[in-house]
């Protein structure tokens, strides 16, 4: 639809003063394209889906004169760049635009109906992008009272089902049914049989989650018959509708059926998968506003920018109904890759991958250098400028502080680019050569401006954790490298710097033991005069000491060394060192179903480690693909064992330890 601002531009011009009659002629050039021409433009590229050119338009006339002084021209153009922003997934800036639109259209300009019910809509999926499905089933109920024609209602209606879909009652069923009523009334069904197929999986997937299965597998069946059957050439649509397919197979007891349907999907038979090389990847913790129970589960279904950072996200099925289903789907929205891993992952798996997800029960356990880091943004929190904006997932992040680096740059530089240098150069999203780099700027500008001993040996420890590479020669190196630091006399000085130091360098890594000196170092911070026998640097290394004490046979010992921490068996789990895996496990018992069908997969395992090495608790928390390898994945942690820890009690040396257990089929590697 085209706004006319021609009456407004006409009074714009009529407005400029006069005197530039008698001015010489000047040579022809190209004729300036007018706001109106400038408007239409950019509603075509929103229209025809080129939204960053038409966004750009849009912004760039919006302050003209004939746009500020036509509200209902300044309203249009909000209401369509809001769109643009929208699917651009600038989704604070598309809320304020669309808002500020649907304010300025009028309700009683019918030729503006469709504006408003677009915008109206696109305020939805805002909402839905945001995981606000409260926001957005409002949203789209008032897009539904704007609807134009037919097609415009089953839009309404099914987003409206995909808002609702984990309330209690059955609305999501009701409006699904309602699009499909319309949508079968329609005089050319072979037109409309993609739409229908479509919402009859809105309408499963609505049933699945709310314990209706066996209905689900039928009209989910009938939908991937909609589709053309079970094919092997596949599109986004038909990997949703035989994933949903899969889930109510398995939900009724099918499960070759389930792995069949899954199998016609793709998922766990690329060489590339998501799960191959995560950054950061974390399920939800139990409990909770939520009251996540361990045994909850649901299936997410996402997709990855190629930043590396997650761009869709949304709950499909889980076992527990209301914010338990958006917790999930939150968790998973701050997952992140490494750009040059998402460039191998297929286009059509990084627009759609599924994944099922259990909360964890582990407690967050930082490493000992985390005091360093802590040490370190305390004094850079008072430099010029400030620490940067925090935002949530590792590649979101990299992006904003590549921005910010470069705007302080811009704006004179120095001290004040300190506090980012040191954020991009723990991102383990980015490059390592760049955070070298980035890390080196950090250190020298701490130097040149005589920052606290902490905050210098932050950053050269965190030079030094850069370059380990977890072999046994370079286990020595990142030793030597901190035995280096430690032995500055500033650095000896500093009972936290030197403290943390000797905890870094006594920890026992993979591949390779405790130091010789350990027990002395150890030893050394539990003597030190200057921490306070509260001290967690303290109660750290006398937890460490026992357990060396303890696999010397020297059980006397260890018993008074752990009576010295104070503290409980738990809290002394989470300041021990992290136990060093032995053996890996069993990965012989491979699934014959998963073999027979081709599927490859990943699972993130959880445990708690017993004093002996063993493991206990396991459970998966997350699994791709979906319900496959689960109970392949248990078996392996179950076998998997640890170095012994000391714990007079004999409860677990470590709570929620995770592992990372991948099933690989030979023919699929390239």
């Amino acid at each position: 639809m085209i706004i006319s601002i021609a009456a407004a531009l006409l009074a714009s011009v009529a407005a400029e003063p006069a005197g530039s009659a008698a001015a010489a002629p000047m040579p022809a050039t190209p004729a300036k394209r007018t706001v109106q021409q400038d408007f239409d433009a950019a509603s075509r590229a929103i229209e025809e889906g080129r939204y960053e050119e038409g966004v750009k338009t849009f912004e760039a006339i919006e302050q003209r004169a004939p746009i500020q002084r036509d509200p209902i021209a300044r309203g249009t153009l909000l209401a369509r760049k809001g769109i643009g922003l929208m699917v651009l997934d600038r989704l604070g800036e598309a809320q304020t635009a669309l808002t500020g639109g649907l304010k300025l259209i009028a309700a009683e300009r019918s030729d503006l109906l469709v504006d408003r019910f677009r915008a109206q809509h696109a305020l939805g999926q805002v909402a839905l992008k945001q995981l606000n499905y409260a926001a957005a089933a409002d949203a789209f109920g008032r897009s539904l009272a704007l609807a134009y024609d037919n097609s415009s209602r089953i839009r309404a209606l099914t987003a409206l089902s995909r808002a609702t879909a984990f309330d209690a009652g059955d609305a999501s069923v009701r409006y699904a049914e309602q699009a499909l009523a319309i949508a079968r009334a329609e005089p050319d069904q072979a037109a409309m049989k993609r739409m229908i197929a479509g919402i009859d999986t809105l309408r499963g997937r609505a049933l699945l989650n709310h314990g209706r299965a066996e209905e689900a597998y039928e009209i989910l069946q009938k939908a991937m018959e909609e589709q053309g059957g079970l094919d092997r050439k596949v599109d986004a649509d038909e990997i949703i509708t035989r994933s949903d397919l899969a889930i109510a197979a398995l939900l009724t007891g099918r499960e070759d059926a389930a792995r069949r349907y899954l199998a016609f999907t793709g998922a766990g038979r690329i060489a590339e998968t998501p799960f191959e090389t995560p950054t950061d990847m974390r399920p939800p913790s139990c409990g909770g506003p939520a009251d996540l129970k361990p045994d909850d589960v649901a299936v997410v279904e996402f997709s990855i920018r190629d930043d590396g950072s997650v761009g869709v996200v949304a709950p499909i099925y889980a076992s527990v109904n209301g914010q338990g289903a958006l917790v999930f789907a939150d968790a998973v929205r701050n997952w992140s890759w490494q750009p040059e891993n998402v460039a191998r992952i297929p286009p059509l798996f990084r627009l759609v991958t599924r994944v099922e997800l259990r909360c964890s029960t582990g407690a967050d356990r930082p490493p000992i250098s985390q005091l360093l880091s802590a040490a370190f943004m305390n004094w850079a929190a008072s430099l010029p400028g400030g620490p940067p904006r925090p935002v949530a997932g590792e590649a979101a992040a990299l992006v904003s502080l590549k921005a910010e680096l470069a705007r302080r740059e811009a704006s004179g530089g120095g001290i004040t680019l300190l506090p980012v240098l040191a954020a991009l150069g723990r991102n383990d999203v980015a490059p390592r050569a760049e955070r070298e780099a980035w890390l080196i700027r950090a250190r020298d500008l701490t130097i040149n401006a005589r920052g606290p001993v902490t905050a210098r040996v932050a950053m050269e420890a965190a030079l030094a954790e850069l370059a380990l590479d977890w072999t046994k020669r370079g286990n020595e190196t990142y030793r030597t490298a901190l035995r280096t630091i430690l032995a500055r006399p500033e650095v000896g000085a500093d009972a936290i710097a030197a403290n943390t130091l000797k905890l870094m360098i006594s920890d026992p890594l993979y591949r390779s033991p405790a130091p010789a000196d350990a027990s002395t170092l150890l030893r050394e911070v539990t003597e030190d005069p200057r921490l306070s026998t509260a001290n967690q640097l303290r109660i750290g290394a006398l937890v460490r000491l026992a357990t060396l004490q303890a696999a010397s046979d020297n059980l006397a010992a260890a018993a008074a060394s752990y009576d010295r921490t104070g503290l409980d068996t738990k809290q002394c789990a989470l300041l021990d060192a992290e136990p060093v895996r032995r053996a890996q496990g069993n990965l012989g018992d491979f699934p014959m179903e998963a073999m027979r069908w081709g599927f490859e997969g990943w699972v993130r395992t959880e445990y708690d480690i017993l004093p002996d090495g063993k493991t206990s608790a396991q459970r998966a928390i997350i699994a791709y693909p979906p319900f496959v390898f689960r109970q392949a994945a248990l078996s392996v942690a179950k076998n998997v064992s640890y170095a012994k820890s000391y714990r007079p009690d004999g409860s677990a040396g470590c709570g929620g330890m995770h592992l990372n257990i991948g099933f690989r089929l030979p023919a699929l590697r390239h």
